[in-house]
C-alpha cells in the first residue's frame, strides 16, 4: 500500500507538533536541570520520513553573550537520545526522530518581546498615580 506524499508531509507536521508539545511538558516538569532553565521550544521540523527532527529553542531572560544559551544547547544535544526514547511512546511511534537542536535565529526578536512584556508587567503592578491636587483648566476653584 502506498502513501501519498501530501499524507506523508502531514504525518511529519503532526509529528512535529507533537513533539514540540511533549518537549515543553518535559522541560517544565521532568528535568530539573537548571542549564535549562528559561529553555522554550519554539519550532520542531520533521523530515518527510519522520527520521529525523531540527527542534528550535531559545532562552527566555537575560544571557549576556549567549553563554546559557551555548550551555542549554549543549546539555539538549546530550539528551537527545534519552528524549528520544521517552518520546516514541507519546507520540505512539515504534522509532522516534533523531532530534537535533539549534538555537532558533529569531532568538533576538523573543528576547526583545520578552523585555517588553517584562516592563508591561512592571507598568501594570505599579500602584495608579495620585489625583492631582491642580484645578484643571475650565473648572472652578
Amino acid at each position: 500500500m502506498a502513501v501519498k506524499k501530501a499524507e506523508t508531509g502531514h504525518r511529519a507536521a503532526r509529528v512535529g507538533s507533537r513533539i514540540t508539545q511533549e518537549l515543553a511538558v518535559m522541560l517544565s516538569q521532568e528535568f530539573r536541570d537548571p542549564r535549562l532553565e528559561g529553555v522554550v521550544i519554539t519550532a520542531t521540523k520533521v523530515a518527510e520520513d519522520v527520521s529525523q527532527a531540527q527542534i528550535g529553542f531559545v532562552l527566555m531572560g537575560d544571557d549576556p553573550g549567549g553563554i546559557r544559551a551555548k550551555v542549554a544547547g549543549r546539555r539538549l544535544d546530550k539528551l537527545a537520545s534519552m528524549i528520544r526514547s521517552k518520546l516514541a511512546p507519546r507520540l505512539g511511534l515504534r522509532h522516534a526522530p533523531e532530534l537535533h537542536f539549534s538555537l532558533d535565529a529569531n532568538r533576538d526578536d523573543l528576547v526583545r518581546l520578552d523585555a517588553l512584556l517584562r516592563e508591561v508587567g512592571e507598568e501594570l503592578k505599579a500602584p495608579p498615580p495620585a489625583p492631582s491636587e491642580d484645578p484643571k483648566p475650565g473648572e472652578p476653584d
